[in-house]
């Protein structure tokens, strides 16, 4: 079975740097699971509340295109003081990377089964 990995970081110098060291690597392929395939993409998640500053939003921008897939998570101030996750206080970002997470686990089950996700089988010259 092919094992899944995303890369999360924080958009701070470091997190982004890390990031983009990460990304260069596989690019080398030098991934840690060996198939480019098995990376899903980056979340960035904020390191402080409002914009990035400018250099840390073209570094974002420089990361972000190694990726197949970016998320962004904006930062919940709830969170930091304690609160847990709620209805009230969880981002329409958070929600959407769930949702994304499940179609891709989704996608996993239809190519294992071989099954196409409308319910019918691939063709030959379609299969993956």
């Amino acid at each position: 079975m092919l094992t899944r990995l995303m890369v999360v970081a924080r958009t701070s110098a470091a997190g982004l740097t890390r990031a983009q060291t990460f990304a260069r690597l596989s690019s080398n392929g030098m991934t840690v699971l060996g198939d480019p395939g098995a990376l899903l993409g980056l979340v960035l998640v904020a390191a402080t509340p409002g914009r990035l500053p400018k250099s840390l939003a073209e570094l974002r921008h420089t990361v972000s295109s190694a990726f197949p897939r970016v998320w962004d998570i904006p930062w919940v101030e709830a969170w930091r003081l304690g609160d847990r996750p709620s209805e009230t206080n969880t981002p329409q970002e958070l929600r959407r990377l769930v949702n994304d997470l499940r179609a891709f686990s989704l996608r996993e089950i239809d190519l294992r089964s071989r099954l196409h996700p409308n319910g019918g089988h691939y063709k030959k010259e379609e299969q993956p």
